[in-house]
Order: C-alpha cells, then structure tokens, then sequence
C-alpha cells in the first residue's frame, strides 16, 4: 500500500502504514494481539477501524473484522475480499439497472444478493442475462425497469448526452443517484425522465400531501415505463401492513418498496421485496443492525412529523459517520436537500445518492415539481463522483 495506486489511491488510502501506525502512536487501539488494526477510515464523528483477528483463519489468511464505535463485528473473510469489494461499488457497481458484460467464473449467491432486483424481479433478470463477471458491470442508462431491456432511445432536443466519466484507469466512476420523492403527475415525471433522474418516489401514504391513490400511482407508472427510459419506481408507505405493501408492489409494478413508520421492519423484509430500510434521526450506531434479507440501500432521513417531505435536514457529521459504518452497503441521504446545498451534502456525507421531496417543488405547491430545481439537483450529482 505504500505506493501510488493512480485512480484506486483514493480508495486505498485507509490502509496506508503510515495511518495504521498514527493511530498506534495515538494510544486509542489496542497493540495487544490477537487483533491487529489495518486500516482506520477517518471519520468526524466516529472512526471505523478494520482488523484483523489473529486467531481466526480464512483461506490463508487473517478473519477481518470491522470496529465501530466499540461494536465489532465481521466485514469480510480476507481483506483482500474486502478491498475488491469497497473498490468495486466505488467504481462500477450501482443500485440501478446495468449493462454486464462477461462471466462469472465462480456461479455463488454473493453477486446475487449484491442484486437490488431480488424477489419478483430476480428470475426475470436471470433469464434476460448470462451469469456476469461483477467487476465489469457498469451502469447503462438504456437498460429498461427491473433488468429488462429496453428499447435505445434519444435525448429529447435540447438535451445533450454525454459519456459517463472515467478515473484515471479508465474505470468508469459511479456518480452519485438521485430520487425525486412525491412526484404526482405525469409532467413531473417527464421532467425526471428527461433529466435523467435514476428514481422517482411515489407515496401512498394517505397522510401525505403528495399523496396518490393506487389507481393514480398505477397511472403514473405506468407513463414512466411507457417512456422506455430506465428509472426506478419506489413506493413509499408508512406503517403498512405486509400484505398492504405486496398488494402495492405488484399492483403498481413496483422496482422497491420504502416502508417509513413505527412498525418494525423485519416483516417487510421477510416478504423479499427490494426495499429501502429508512433510518430516521440520528441513533447510535453501534445499535444499527442491518436487517435480514439486506435491502437495496438504507436511508437516512431526519426526525420529523410526516415522515419526510418537511424541508429538514439532518446532521450530516452523524450521516457521514453513519455512512462508513454500513459500507459498503448502498446509503442515500433524505433531508432539507435542495439545489442550494446538494453539493455541500454530497461533500460533507458522501452518500451513494439523494432523496429529494420539498427541495424539487414549486413554491408553497407541494404536488408539483420545479423542473428547473430538478435540472440542477440532477446536474449536481452527475458532476459529483461518488467517493
């Protein structure tokens, strides 16, 4: 590690000795064996340490554990699995539809979890492709919902297409994703498909003033998938039962599911749906617990009344702190983000994407979006590579 690794440098500075041995020199770990520190990712908030555990072995090599805020837990068999791995979603892999080229050598379950399509859609995306090789997978904006092709299409005059940015090894380099939450007519979806917004929120929470009837959710479903443009719909309930959230997924033809509310959501994950798990506020991390079967990404969004769509942001040293401890799983951030400071977001938290309700709206109109406000937030995360 103590040499420039070009484009992967970025990734690999964690592990440098000089960092491993600073943090020795500190006296905050532990010299004593069996755990011997690695690496140390900086943090604000809470430093997340990776270890080796000498007394544990795997496949010639040490057992890596991960340390958060005291709570250690395992992170991978070998770190060189673990280096692959952190690499692999900072410069290939997204939660979106992708074009794969390749074959796996090794035909196991890990790439398939690593597959936000699970449930439903999983034997779908099984049959439309031949097993892949994983590390050349990358993002293909043509590919049609839930791994279905679609047909190729042209950006609408006026709108230029460019090619996806490449690092320094000529990998391509994943941008951060962007949701637009609340959307309620066919117009805003237009606006959100024509900008390139990689998912669109629609909330069947009656509660909700953005709220749609199945049947006018269905609608609008069906619009974005008429487009042929690849886009991710996501139904968002609160406190849904789990027959309630199938009905919806199925009905509305659904790519995910966002279960917000007090219920637990263990239940939800149980039915094997691709769904988002909401984290709301700022809990401890050492009590997260990822549940079983993992989701397609986790969410961060403040505390408020409503369950989102409120304008409030939440403390972001926390979400960047929160973000490290849960790699490398997928975690968008939700918020108060508007195009005024969804830059400083992305910097201060490096989330893998945004979710964006009030920050895309017209003033004092809560079911109507500002196309403008969508053109920029989406030209703010695709000028942004992801960390």
């Amino acid at each position: 590690m103590g040499r420039s690794a070009g484009g992967l440098d970025r990734y690999l500075r964690p592990y440098a000795a000089s960092r491993v041995l600073a943090a020795y020199a500190s006296g905050d770990v532990d010299a004593e064996p069996p755990r011997l520190l690695v690496a140390r990712m900086d943090d604000p908030v809470v430093p997340v340490d990776l270890l080796y555990d000498l007394d544990r072995r795997s496949r010639d090599d040490a057992l890596v554990l991960r340390s958060v805020a005291g709570e250690t837990t395992k992170a991978a068999e070998t770190l060189r699995e673990w280096i692959a791995w952190i690499v692999l979603i900072g410069t290939r892999i997204n939660a979106f539809p992708q074009r794969c080229e390749g074959r796996l050598k090794d035909q196991g379950g890990d790439v398939a979890a690593a597959d936000p399509r699970r449930g439903r859609h999983a034997d779908q995306h099984r049959a439309d492709h031949h097993p892949v090789d994983a590390a050349r997978c990358v993002r293909d904006p043509l590919r049609g919902r839930a791994g279905r092709a679609g047909p190729p299409t042209r950006p609408p005059a006026g709108v230029r297409s460019r090619p996806p940015p490449r690092d320094s090894i000529g990998a391509r380099v994943m941008t951060p994703g962007l949701k637009i939450c609340g959307v309620t007519c066919e117009a805003d979806v237009d606006a959100c498909l024509v900008h390139g917004v990689e998912a669109i929120g629609l909330n069947l929470w009656p509660g909700s003033k953005r709220a749609l009837t199945l049947a006018r959710a269905r609608a609008l479903a069906e619009h974005a998938r008429a487009s042929g443009r690849a886009v991710t719909l996501v139904g968002v309930l609160v406190d849904a039962t789990p027959a309630a959230t199938r009905q919806a997924f199925e009905a509305l033809g659904l790519d995910l599911v966002q279960p917000h509310g007090d219920a637990p959501i263990e239940p939800v994950a149980a039915l094997g749906l691709p769904y988002a798990w909401v984290v709301r506020g700022t809990p401890a991390l050492a009590t997260l617990r990822v549940p079983t079967p993992a989701p397609a990404w986790i969410l961060l969004d403040a505390h408020v009344p409503g369950y989102g769509g409120q304008g409030t942001t939440t403390d972001w040293a926390w979400a960047a702190a929160a973000v490290r401890a849960l790699a490398p799983r997928p975690v968008w951030l939700a918020g108060g983000i508007t195009p005024g400071n969804a830059a400083r977001a992305l910097h201060a938290v490096g989330p893998a994407g945004l979710d964006v309700a009030s920050g895309a709206e017209r003033p004092g109109d809560p079911r109507r979006k500002d196309a403008a406000a969508i053109a920029a937030l989406a030209s703010i995360c695709k000028n942004h590579p992801a960390p």
